[in-house]
C-alpha cells in the first residue's frame, strides 16, 4: 500500500507540472487539498467506522482498491477536474487504509512483540518510500506517466487480492 501511495509526494506532482502545466502554487493547492481533508475528516471517520465495528482487513482491502482507482482515473482523461477526483480517491484511500494497516501489524503481535511488529512495520513503509521514488521515476523516465499510474494500479489491484487470501486465511 505505502509504495503506490507514495507516488502522491513524487512523480504525480511532477505530473501536475509536466503534463498539466500548473504551477507549484496550483500543485501546492491541489496537494493540501489531502492534508486539509485528513485533517477535517481523518478522526470522525475512524470514530464512526470503530463504532460500526468492522473488519480491519476489509477496509484496508477497499483502500486499496480506492488506491487502485485514484491511479486508472489518472488516465481517462486530460481534464483538470480528474486530477481533483483521483486527489479526492486517493485521500480517502489514505484514510481508511493506514490507520487500519498499522493497528492490524500491532494485533497480529503477540503480547510484549508488539515493538517488533511494529519496527518491521515501520522499516517496510521507509523501504516503501525509498523505493516507491525511483521506481515511479524510472518507469516514467522509460515509458510515460500514463504506464506508471497503470503499474501502481494494477500494483494496488494486487494487494487488495493478496487482502482477500488474508481475509480468508485468517477465518480458518
Amino acid at each position: 500500500m505505502g509504495f503506490t501511495f507514495f507516488q502522491l509526494f513524487s512523480t504525480i506532482p511532477l505530473f501536475y507540472k509536466e503534463v498539466h502545466h500548473l504551477t507549484e502554487i496550483q500543485i501546492g493547492l491541489l496537494m493540501s487539498l489531502n492534508g486539509g481533508l485528513i485533517f477535517i475528516l481523518e478522526m470522525p471517520l475512524i470514530h464512526y467506522l470503530e463504532k460500526a465495528v468492522l473488519n480491519k482487513v476489509k477496509i484496508i482491502l477497499w483502500s486499496l482498491v480506492l488506491i487502485s482507482l485514484s491511479f486508472f482515473v489518472l488516465n481517462i482523461s486530460y481534464w483538470i477536474g480528474i486530477l481533483i477526483i483521483s486527489m479526492l480517491i486517493i485521500t480517502i484511500a489514505e484514510m481508511l487504509g493506514f490507520p487500519y494497516t498499522n493497528a492490524f501489524a500491532m494485533n497480529r503481535a503477540s503480547k510484549g512483540r508488539e515493538g517488533q511488529y511494529l519496527g518491521l512495520y515501520t522499516m517496510a513503509f521507509s523501504l516503501s518510500l525509498i523505493f516507491s521514488s525511483k521506481i515511479g521515476m524510472e518507469v516514467i523516465d522509460n515509458f510515460s506517466f500514463e504506464v506508471n499510474w497503470y503499474l501502481m494500479g494494477i500494483l494496488s489491484l494486487i494487494a487488495a487480492i493478496l487482502s482477500i487470501w488474508l481475509i480468508k486465511s485468517l477465518k480458518t
